[in-house]
């Protein structure tokens, strides 16, 4: 894939190939549970303390055995849940298997809105992966972390988003600190969505 093909892509599960992206590995966690996120309120209750958990594991907070012994109800409960085709990408996106092509063959409308809404979603947590940005510790004052911790800490909830207008402030006192990477800047200035695993707020953060 060239960096023109990840700019244009439609296709979570070949971004995801692009990155390398592991399944236990903290990002990975964190964009399951956004996906997830997006479907909560067709959630049962085991379904939203598994997406809970999830976080908690990529935070360190959990054991990741503990992923593994609730993962399988969760993964019935989606293979078997048809809301208008909502949750076929999801079912996907938290499979361990990313290698089956045929199992995005749909051609429901609300299919294909959960596909672009998660190619977001993989833009927000993973970046650009052709451009790099290399953070300069002068950014990292004391307003910054601050800010960026809030943004990280004080989410939307159920939706799990993070609040734009803290990321628009969090992006001006990035601005003042010195900071004109425009890629960062426009991140957070940019209507999302913005996800834990975000990531300028990880970079700013130390998070990976």
């Amino acid at each position: 894939m060239t960096e023109a093909e990840w700019l244009a892509s439609d296709d979570p599960l070949r971004m995801l190939q692009q990155v390398q992206a592991d399944p236990n590995a903290r990002k990975t966690l964190l964009l399951t549970a956004a996906c997830l996120c997006r479907v909560w309120r067709a959630l049962p209750k085991y379904c939203r303390g598994w997406t809970e958990l999830a976080e908690e594991v990529a935070e360190g907070r959990a054991h990741p055995k503990r992923l593994d012994e609730d993962y399988e109800a969760v993964e019935m409960f989606l293979a078997s849940y048809d809301n208008d085709g909502r949750c076929y990408a999801v079912v996907n996106l938290t499979s361990v298997g990313w290698n089956d092509p045929g199992a995005w063959d749909s051609k429901k409308r609300s299919w294909r809105a959960e596909r672009k809404a998660q190619v977001s979603l993989v833009r927000d947590i993973f970046g650009n992966p052709f451009r790099p940005v290399a953070l300069d510790p002068a950014w990292r004052t004391p307003t910054v972390t601050a800010l960026a911790t809030a943004a990280y800490e004080e989410r939307i909830l159920p939706s799990g988003n993070l609040d734009t207008q803290r990321l628009a402030i969090l992006a001006d006192a990035l601005e003042d600190a010195g900071c004109g990477d425009a890629e960062m800047l426009t991140h957070l200035r940019g209507d999302g969505p913005h996800v834990r695993g975000c990531w300028v707020v990880d970079l700013l953060l130390g998070k990976e």
